[in-house]
């Protein structure tokens, strides 16, 4: 179950601060080669902080530019993590929008390689409410960053982050290509 619409929007635009220890660790997936590194922090908000939310970035192996930033939140009960924002550098991936939502984004393909972002707005359902996946549609960035510097200001710029300059920087991580 989806979270309420007003409490997403809340979340989403109101000024967030992410609480220390800001640290990059190491993830192994599936394949033991597959090692991403990733930050993960809980978020203030007002002062208070609200369960379940989240700013995660993750740094995808042999790159310094392939690198996905989210604002998420945890689902009582659910293992999976919504994520009310999402901006990708650099996908691996192509990306194809459902048929649904804003009709300038509505089964917009988005090529691999190509920077874009998904905020749970263009993903909502007919009655306003949050579909399971808020984060289906993206939209293209015009004239995007293009490096982890200029991505971290770029998002937290748009999620109202105040402290993102406290993101200690990215390691080179595997072999770069």
């Amino acid at each position: 179950m989806p979270i309420p619409f007003s409490e997403a929007d809340q979340v989403y635009s109101a000024p967030k601060r992410l609480l220390k220890p800001l640290r990059w660790i190491e993830i192994t997936g599936s394949r033991k080669t597959d090692v991403r590194t990733s930050l993960e922090a809980r978020v203030e908000i007002s002062g208070a902080v609200p369960r379940g939310v989240y700013f995660r970035i993750v740094a995808h192996p042999g790159s310094l530019t392939r690198i996905t930033f989210q604002l998420e939140v945890d689902l009582v009960g659910e293992r999976f993590k919504p994520a009310l924002y999402r901006f990708e550098l650099n996908p691996s991936r192509d990306h194809t929008n459902k048929l649904y939502g804003p009709n300038e984004i509505s089964g917009v393909f988005i090529g691999a390689g190509i920077p874009h972002e998904h905020r749970f707005y263009d993903s909502l359902k007919k009655d306003g409410e949050l579909r399971s996946k808020p984060d289906e549609q993206g939209r293209i960035v015009p004239d995007p960053p293009t490096d982890f510097p200029t991505a971290l200001t770029y998002v937290c710029g748009r999620i109202n982050i105040t402290n993102g300059a406290d993101v200690p920087p990215l390691k080179i991580q595997g072999n770069l290509i």
